[in-house]
């Protein structure tokens, strides 16, 4: 018997035509037309047209959307079919979805339950969406940011074309040197966790002209999570790990830029994070308040232990601190925390990772280009050589036969620093980790039935029997084989 991944790609086989560009495999013309289809969602072109399914389904988007996941690469979903696996049955997937998304009978598989530390303690909740939900989502997030993005606020970085943790700081650094030395640094409690989904269907109700598109969000937000065997159902939050969750939180959090634009207040936000610059520090409590108020009517709330107010050279922001350089202008360095933990992190690296030093070597390099990418600045150089020099010498411990690899050469580093996917938004650095009340049964039974289907444990064995021998039929379970009789 055929694996069912087998038989998944010929009942649903590829065909020439529709989508065909985009199931070459990261070639030249596929990543063009997903670029062109990207820059053109993202300009805010005809942002007054309310989005309509055959919007989200329209082959431009679905190319980019496709393009995206593609490029954005990570693991497989609860159904077990990785991008690769999908890529060449992707354009007939395409027009089964499409064809459900139009009818409004879509529905999302549960999403696959992952788990990494935070920064500061703790788990962070990941949900993982199967390959082709990634797909839907970021098509969706592609449509509806057409008509949302011209209308964020110009204070809001997070998950937004053209605009960065960096745009953010640059914001910060420039008003801090105009005299807004004090800083009221905002958290929201667990947002992700615990935005309300009836706060988020009522953000778009009144924008979306088209009500499969609100079915589509209601069924993603409330499709579940699969976890330790069983589907749980989601009735709060939204999924870290789904293309969508970024721009469905901006549009909740934009009630409060909003509010803060319209008391005339200077503030910087980049996703839940939240810096208000004031050159008066009695303003601070009476800010404080608007904001708890604004927050309470979105089902939410500042997290008081994290929410501080102080002057600019006591604050933290996305991985740095701040002070005054011999010039009098206000600059970032990486705080001291970002600074110990890259430290931990580098030094623990150097000292466990397996394979050879120059395998060692290699690791640590391509890590460190992508953290100096983000923290470094002119003016911390001295500190950030300091850290390089300790990450050196516990190599060299390990390896203290080895020449120092080229690939470790402060000035290599610095020539090839580029962004990549070692650091979340704040500059901490990820380390690798595995993945991993009430019950949905019915979805836990599916889940289970689908590993089970795709599991190489089990199988079917025949013999035609051609010559003189008679026909056999075997049940493989795992070593064992068992005939059959008829």
């Amino acid at each position: 018997m055929p694996e069912p991944r087998a038989i998944f790609r010929r009942a649903i086989p590829d065909k020439e035509g529709f989508l065909s560009m985009i199931l070459l495999p990261d070639s030249p013309s596929t990543s063009r037309a997903g670029d062109q289809a990207n820059d053109q969602f993202s300009s805010g072109a005809g942002g007054g047209i309310k989005p309509c399914a055959e919007d989200l389904v329209s082959p431009a988007n679905a190319s980019a959307a496709w393009a995206r996941v593609r490029r954005n690469r990570g693991c497989a979903g609860v159904d077990g079919i990785t991008i690769a696996e999908l890529e060449p049955c992707f354009g007939q997937t395409w027009r089964a979805i499409s064809a459900t998304l139009l009818d409004g009978s879509y529905r999302p598989q549960p999403l696959l339950r992952a788990r990494i530390p935070k920064p500061a303690g703790g788990l962070r909740l990941l949900a993982i969406p199967a390959v082709t939900d990634r797909v839907v989502q970021q098509a969706a997030a592609q449509t509806f940011a057409t008509y949302w993005e011209p209308r964020f606020s110009n204070h809001s970085f997070a998950y937004r074309p053209r605009r960065g943790p960096h745009d953010a700081l640059a914001v910060l650094e420039d008003e801090a040197s105009r005299g807004a030395e004090w800083l009221l640094h905002l958290d929201i409690e667990n947002f992700f966790d615990s935005v309300p989904h009836a706060i988020v269907l009522s953000a778009l109700r009144n924008e979306l002209g088209d009500p499969r598109l609100a079915a589509l969000v209601s069924r993603t937000l409330t499709c579940g999570v699969f976890e330790n065997g069983l589907v749980r159902p989601t009735e709060i939050g939204l999924a870290q790990g789904s293309p969508l969750s970024p721009l469905l939180a901006n549009i909740v959090l934009h009630r409060l830029d909003a509010r803060l634009e319209s008391d005339g207040t200077q503030f910087v936000r980049y996703a839940d994070d939240c810096c208000v610059l004031l050159g008066d520090k009695k303003l601070a409590p009476g800010i404080k308040q608007l904001v708890t108020e604004c927050l309470a009517d979105l089902g939410l709330r500042l997290n008081e232990h994290k929410t501080a107010f102080g002057h600019f050279t006591c604050a933290r922001f996305l991985g740095f601190s701040f002070q005054r350089n011999s010039r009098g202008k206000v600059v970032r360095l990486a705080s001291p925390e970002s600074m110990a933990d890259a430290e931990a992190t580098f030094t623990r690296l150097v000292q466990s990772a397996g394979g050879s030093g120059e395998d060692v070597a290699a690791q640590a390099a391509e890590m460190l280009r992508s953290w100096l990418a983000y923290f470094y600045t002119s003016e911390d150089e001295a500190r950030l050589k300091a850290l390089w020099g300790t990450i050196l010498a516990a190599w060299q411990a390990r390896f203290p036969r080895l020449p120092i690899p080229d690939c470790m050469a402060w000035n290599t580093l610095l020539a090839g620093r580029v962004a990549g996917d070692h650091l979340d938004y704040s500059g901490k650095l990820r380390e690798d980790s595995p993945f991993f009340s009430s019950v949905d049964w019915s979805q836990t039974l599916q889940c289970l039935l689908l590993k089970l289907l795709r599991s190489r444990w089990w199988g079917v064995e025949y013999d035609l029997g051609l010559g003189r021998r008679p026909p056999a039929l075997r049940l493989r379970l795992g070593g064992h084989r068992i005939n059959l009789r008829f």
